[in-house]
């Protein structure tokens, strides 16, 4: 090793932190922000969000010696000056990655440093810790041209991002586990809202988590109630539909799926009609779903006359091509699926349900199928039954079928009062049914499928019976 080259090293090194000093001592601030850049750059996260409050942290090139740190501001930008530090090589360390994208610092690619020839590193960071949501009017629809800030507990900005087309957000923590509070910002308007309005709300972040804070009301500031949400006709997100060819194991169908890929992947969820039917008569499932941030397929089966078995098969056989070798296959996680069907379609996802046990839930419509004990499920799982239904008897189908269910598993049965077998299907036009059909169904869906537990408040306690319900029984506390 040249020890006068390294002694040089030094020195420089020296000097640099010598002059920083001076100038947080004597005040210059306007003299060191106007020194040479010697190197700058921006830390995104994969959507392009900018992060900010990321510490960038030099190291010595010789020794993992710390030499001079910064962070980068509201715009994910940072700049290193020469008042800071001296021209020379250096190993660089941006948000708890070295540069570029080694594993330790004996592996970090050395930088120059130079204001005659500033670097320019540009980092892009995927931290696994994120805050995620949609920013909508009172009805939902997206709200569109907001900015989305994270704060820490002392009020520094930790990420900031531009909402998309459909309002949705996934802003990226660096920094992990934390309490963090949110604010929006409408740069043409110059309006400011801290989320929780008058009451701002701070959000418990754990390392890794992907937490939901929901829809957030830009009249208020405040992130709407999810029995709201799973409520509403239509939900956050705008919907795109696909027309499917029959093969691949089934007769064809509709994929509904959100425009947004800001929160992809998508939990899928494969949607089957009763016997003599076709896919038109569960076609109100798909875009009502499909809005609250779910893939949705509604399918045909390969003869109207199939029976549950057959109709298990098919529905699995969707679910599979779906996730698997489907124009969307990129926005779906093949992890978080379910299965829905009416009648035989519901007896064949019961039954679905017992031969894949990674399944995240099923929802038996009304369900018909000879098989009535199901207490080997071990698939969370949701009924809805037709109370005067006399082609699938409550009493010989879903009421038993419930009932087997073992009791330690989550399960939810709804009963919609006076009404026959299509209750469920689009031919039923009573708002209040069919929205406490969706409230019910969604909310299963959006806690067990996307283990989203603001939704525990939709599923559990038991909803209440009334003009709408019948019959209300579940397993809670789940």
């Amino acid at each position: 090793m040249d020890l006068q080259n390294v002694s040089s090293r030094r020195a420089l090194r020296r000097l640099g932190s010598a002059l920083l000093v001076l100038c947080m001592v004597v005040g210059l601030s306007t003299a060191c922000d106007t020194s040479a850049v010697v190197a700058r750059g921006t830390v995104t996260s994969p959507s392009g969000a900018r992060l900010g409050a990321v510490d960038v942290t030099v190291y010595a090139d010789d020794a993992p010696e710390v030499v001079a740190s910064t962070r980068t501001d509201l715009a994910g930008q940072w700049t290193l000056r020469s008042a800071a530090i001296g021209p020379g090589t250096y190993r660089l360390r941006i948000g708890g990655t070295w540069w570029a994208a080694a594993d330790s610092w004996a592996d970090a690619a050395p930088v120059q440093l130079d204001a005659d020839a500033p670097a320019r590193l540009d980092t892009v960071i995927d931290p696994p810790t994120r805050l995620t949501g949609s920013v909508v009017q009172a009805d939902l629809s997206p709200a569109n041209g907001w900015i989305v800030s994270a704060t820490d507990t002392g009020g520094t900005l930790v990420a900031t991002e531009a909402v998309d087309a459909a309002g949705a957000f996934r802003l990226p923590v660096t920094a992990g586990a934390g309490r963090y509070g949110l604010r929006l910002d409408h740069p043409a308007t110059g309006t400011s809202i801290t989320v929780g309005g008058s009451t701002p709300v701070a959000f418990d972040l754990a390392d890794g988590q992907d937490l939901r804070v929901g829809p957030i009301d830009v009249a208020t500031g405040v992130a709407l109630d999810p029995g709201t949400v799973a409520s509403a006709l239509n939900g956050p997100y705008p919907v795109a539909t696909t027309s499917v060819a029959a093969g691949n194991g089934f007769g064809g169908g509709t994929i509904f799926a959100p425009t947004s890929t800001t929160h992809a992947p998508y939990g899928a969820v494969v949607v089957t009609p009763g016997f003599l039917m076709k896919q038109d008569s569960m076609s109100w499932y798909g875009p009502r779903i499909a809005s609250q941030g779910f893939v949705v397929f509604t399918i045909d089966t390969n003869d109207p006359l199939d029976l549950p078995q057959s109709r298990t098969s098919q529905m699995l056989a969707a679910l599979d091509w779906l996730t698997g070798a489907s124009p969307l296959a990129d926005r779906i996680d093949p992890d978080r699926t379910a299965v829905m069907g009416w009648s035989m379609g519901g007896g064949g996802s019961l039954d679905a349900g017992l031969k894949r046990a990674s399944l995240r839930a099923v929802v038996a419509l009304a369900p018909w199928n000879s098989r009535t004990d199901y207490s080997a499920m071990q698939v969370p799982t949701l009924v809805v039954a037709c109370q005067a239904d006399s082609i699938a008897p409550v009493a010989q189908h879903a009421g038993p079928m419930y009932d087997s269910l073992d009791a330690t598993l989550a399960g939810e049965y709804i009963e919609i009062a006076g009404a026959e077998h299509f209750c469920v299907t689009s031919n039923n036009s009573v708002a209040a049914q069919r929205t406490v059909i969706a409230r019910q169904t969604l909310g299963f869906l959006q806690r067990y499928v996307n283990g989203d537990d603001r939704y525990a408040a939709v599923t559990c306690p038991t909803p209440a019976t009334g003009a709408v319900l019948s019959d209300a029984r579940s397993h809670c506390p789940f």
